[in-house]
């Protein structure tokens, strides 16, 4: 399960649950949905993160139920995954068929989801502590909360407003995050998302849109749009409707030579370098929300003054 190397699949599956799990009627004849993982053979951290979001979105509208995981024929490399990012926790489960399992030794260390309806500072600390704890430390821990909190204060701001379309289901408002740390590559990957309407949606709704599409091709598209609100704000000093949001949330990984963001919204992907460069795709199908994803490659540990000597 991954939305970087299986992006069709992975969105295919979660349409699924989308359809099965909020459309009035799609289940006339049941009145509960299972999700079966029992053929998945790994999960990354984009698609646990999308996952566990919409699992949880459905029971943040279903208040007081709480699941029971059928869990012991799921591998126990995906089982270690969600229970080391705190599924069980968050979903509140009553219990699982899985017990007393021998633990499963992942090469990755990875950090528990965090979740919130409302614009919350604490949240993001709780993430960056967990990432320090993951890595050891967190250089660049002023420029990693703006960034979060960017991203964070996009979701409140713009991903759910009322007039948003029909197409959207109206799952919880929230925002959901999590993170890891590859010790081999030394990198650490941490991700936000919402089942919002997507940037390419709320964009054209901005004052400084225009300037934005001075940035794109005649014929734009997603990709284009987002890559040009990118842009706009790295040029631009007009702070007015937060236009240099976006590159609040990109200019981090400029500090760590080897980083990237990724943005997934509407039909667009964009990957934003520490090089400063910008590499777009245009999905066949539109992705459902927004998905923000840093990769930090850390830098090595310096020497102390005495070792220098």
């Amino acid at each position: 399960m991954s939305f970087l190397n299986n992006y069709d699949e992975m969105l295919g599956f979660i349409y699924a649950r989308h359809w099965y799990g909020f459309v009035p009627g799609a289940c006339s004849t049941h009145k509960m949905v299972s999700t079966d993982l029992c053929r998945v053979k790994s999960i990354e951290l984009d698609a646990a993160l999308v996952l566990v979001a919409d699992y949880h979105s459905s029971l943040l509208i279903q208040r007081n139920y709480k699941p029971y995981i059928n869990d012991d024929q799921w591998l126990p490399e995906v089982r270690a995954v969600l229970d080391m990012m705190g599924f069980y926790e968050l979903v509140e489960a009553t219990g699982r068929t899985m017990q007393d399992e021998k633990r499963y030794s992942s090469p990755l260390k990875f950090v528990p989801f965090v979740s919130a309806d409302k614009v919350l500072g604490e949240k993001a600390d709780e993430l960056i502590e967990s990432l320090k704890v993951a890595a050891g430390r967190t250089p660049k821990r002023v420029a990693i909360y703006a960034a979060l909190v960017e991203a964070i204060k996009n979701v409140y701001n713009h991903a759910y407003p009322s007039n948003r379309p029909t197409t959207v289901v109206r799952g919880a408002p929230n925002w959901w995050a999590a993170g890891a740390y590859n010790p081999d590559r030394n990198e650490l990957t941490f991700a936000v998302y919402d089942q919002g309407v997507g940037i390419p949606f709320t964009l054209p709704r901005m004052s400084f849109f225009q300037a934005v599409l001075q940035r794109c091709p005649p014929e734009f598209n997603d990709a284009d749009v987002i890559a040009g609100a990118i842009d706009y704000g790295r040029t631009s000093t007009d702070m007015l409707e937060r236009g240099n949001g976006l590159w609040t949330i990109c200019k981090l990984v400029e500090e760590l030579p080897g980083s990237q963001v990724r943005l997934m919204s509407g039909r667009g992907q964009v990957t934003y370098t520490s090089k400063g460069a910008v590499h777009k795709k245009l999905q066949a199908n539109p992705f459902y929300g927004t998905l923000i994803q840093w990769s930090l490659i850390l830098p090595k540990e310096e020497m102390s003054a005495g070792a220098a000597r």
